[in-house]
């Protein structure tokens, strides 16, 4: 009886076809890295893994991407330029402003490996370009360049911080730990009056806290 050869060995303990590897293509590296991402619920990814998605050695990776930054760039651009989030013109800024982020928070219930893109990725353009979409609209309020930016910045980071808590809260072994501790008497004081089942009205005061505060910081350059 023939042996098989090491090749062919190694071939059935993987579970991967024996010829040719895939022939390899800048998109195709960024489409198996976002499918990853995303069947890992926004983990951090694995160069190494990446490759042994795509039948190839991390080494050969390289040669589209110098870097692990370089390949979180691209993706970040690839995935933030899929994001049609438009706000109505003829809105007041602070309407439009609210609209953009809480369609950006849907947008990233749906898609939670955008939030370690754009975490990892904060100074790629395609985040920059973000940013600079909100801080327009604070600018046209009244707000100078270095407020808006800042500010814009920080939105991005309350809207990914909130929804990354949001998810996790969300997870039916988190609303039985909560339920539980409401069952206490010594948190009754407190529980009744907690987000837990329902975390839109938490959303709702979050937002308005946060625009509360740019209203009134465009007030006050408006009286300077």
């Amino acid at each position: 009886m023939k042996q098989p050869t090491a090749r062919q060995d190694k071939a059935s303990k993987t579970g991967k076809p024996i010829g040719r590897p895939a022939r390899l293509s800048r998109d195709k590296i960024l489409d198996t890295a976002m499918a990853l991402l995303r069947e890992g619920g926004g983990q951090e990814l694995s160069i190494r893994q990446l490759a042994q998605q795509l039948g190839t050695v991390p080494g050969n990776l390289y040669t589209y991407f110098p870097n692990k930054e370089a390949l979180l760039d691209a993706l970040a651009a690839h995935a933030l330029g899929t994001i049609e989030i438009r706000a109505d013109a003829t809105l007041p800024w602070d309407d439009q402003l609210a609209g953009w982020l809480t369609a950006f928070r849907a947008t990233l219930k749906q898609r939670p490996e955008l939030m370690l893109l754009m975490g990892l990725a904060g100074t790629a353009p395609s985040t920059l370009a973000v940013i600079g979409r909100l801080a327009s609209l604070m600018e046209s309020a009244g707000l100078g360049r270095a407020q808006a930016v800042l500010h814009a910045q920080g939105l991005l980071w309350t809207v990914m911080s909130y929804t990354l808590f949001e998810l996790q809260a969300s997870e039916p072994k988190v609303v039985k730990q909560l339920q539980q501790a409401g069952e206490h008497e010594k948190n009754g004081e407190v529980f009744p009056h907690l987000a837990v089942d329902d975390l839109e009205p938490l959303w709702q005061a979050t937002l308005k806290r946060n625009l509360d505060g740019i209203r009134l910081q465009v007030s006050a350059s408006a009286c300077t």
